[in-house]
C-alpha cells in the first residue's frame, strides 16, 4: 500500500512540474531594457557617421573630424543613465594601427605631414558588440607648408605595450625654391629623448644634388642640452634646388617614460637661396606619442 501511494505522489508532483513548464513556457517574457542588447525591439547595430571632416586639400596646419551614431535613438538624452554616452569609438589614419578606445566623439591632429590620408572611424556598445565595414571614412591632403623645414613623420607613436623606444625622422625641405643653403637647430629633451645617429642624405640621387655639385655639411650634435646644429651647403652645381626632399635622418632613443614628447626647429633656423636671400617661412616641429 505504501509503495502504491509513493508512486501516485512522484507522479502527481511530477505532473505538476510539467504543467508549470508549460505554462510558463507560454507567457510572453519582458523585453530587455538596455538599447544595445540585440533583444531590445529598438536595437540598431553600431553604426557611425561622419559629422564634420576637413575640405578635400588642407591649407591649415591642423584637421579635426567629429563623428556620431547613425542612428538618433543612440544620440538621445532618454537612453537608460547607465548606458548612455558609454558607446566606444577609435579612428585611424591610412590603414595604420587604430587609436586606443575612447568615449571621444571628435579628435584634431596637429602633427600630420604634407601628404595624403584616409581617416576611418568605427564604434562598439558597451556590450561589446563591434561596428562592422566598411567603415565611414573621408580622404584629404594636407598642403599646409611653404618654404618650410619639417620634420617626417611630423608624429611618431611608440607602442609600449610592444617593446617600441626608438624611432627614426628625417629632416626634410618643403616646396622650396632656388635652395642653396640651410641652417638647421633640432631641440629636444635630453631627459627623455637619446639622440643616436645622423645620417645625412648626400648621395647623387638625393634631394639636394638633384642640380648636381656637392655638399659641404658641419654637424655639432649636444646631447647635453638636447640640441643638433647641422649646416648643409649646396656648391659646384647648376644652381639651387627646388620642391621637396629629405635632408637627414635623425634616430632617438626614448630614454625615460613619458606619453608625450616634442622635437622642434629652433628659431635661428634658417633656408638660404642662390642670392644668399633668406627663405624659410614655417617650421613643421614633431611630436612622440607613446601608447
Amino acid at each position: 500500500m505504501r509503495s502504491v501511494r509513493f508512486k501516485f505522489t512522484k507522479q502527481f508532483i511530477f505532473n505538476i512540474l510539467f504543467s508549470l513548464l508549460f505554462w510558463a513556457c507560454g507567457l510572453e517574457q519582458p523585453l530587455p531594457e538596455n538599447p544595445y542588447d540585440p533583444l531590445n525591439p529598438d536595437y540598431s547595430v553600431p553604426r557611425t557617421q561622419i559629422i564634420s571632416s576637413p575640405s578635400n586639400i588642407v591649407p591649415e596646419k591642423s584637421v579635426t573630424f567629429a563623428w556620431q551614431q547613425k542612428d538618433s535613438f543612440y544620440n538621445s538624452d532618454s537612453l537608460d543613465s547607465e548606458t548612455y554616452g558609454k558607446i566606444w569609438y577609435r579612428y585611424r589614419l591610412n590603414a595604420d594601427l587604430w587609436s586606443i578606445w575612447s568615449t571621444n566623439t571628435s579628435i584634431t591632429f596637429d602633427f600630420l605631414d604634407d601628404r595624403d590620408y584616409l581617416f576611418e572611424v568605427m564604434s562598439k556598445y558597451p556590450t561589446n558588440i563591434m561596428e562592422d565595414v566598411p567603415y565611414p571614412k573621408k580622404s584629404f591632403t594636407m598642403d599646409a607648408y611653404r618654404s618650410s623645414l619639417v620634420f617626417s613623420p611630423r608624429m611618431t607613436i611608440l607602442r609600449s605595450d610592444l617593446g617600441e623606444n626608438t624611432f627614426a625622422v628625417s629632416v626634410k625641405a618643403e616646396d622650396v625654391s632656388d635652395m642653396m643653403g640651410v641652417h638647421i637647430v633640432v631641440d629636444y629633451d635630453p631627459d627623455f629623448l637619446k639622440l643616436n645617429a645622423i645620417s645625412l642624405f648626400t648621395n647623387e640621387s638625393d634631394f639636394l644634388l638633384h642640380n648636381g655639385g656637392d655638399i659641404i655639411h658641419f654637424l655639432d650634435p649636444d646631447s647635453l642640452f638636447g640640441e643638433l646644429t647641422a649646416d648643409l651647403v649646396v656648391v659646384m652645381g647648376s644652381g639651387g634646388v627646388d620642391g621637396s626632399g629629405d635632408l637627414m635622418e635623425l634616430q632617438f632613443e626614448q630614454i625615460a617614460e613619458s606619453d608625450t614628447m616634442y622635437i622642434s626647429f629652433g628659431a635661428e633656423s634658417s633656408i638660404r637661396n642662390s642670392v644668399n636671400e633668406e627663405m624659410l617661412e614655417d617650421r613643421g616641429d614633431g611630436v612622440v606619442y607613446v601608447w
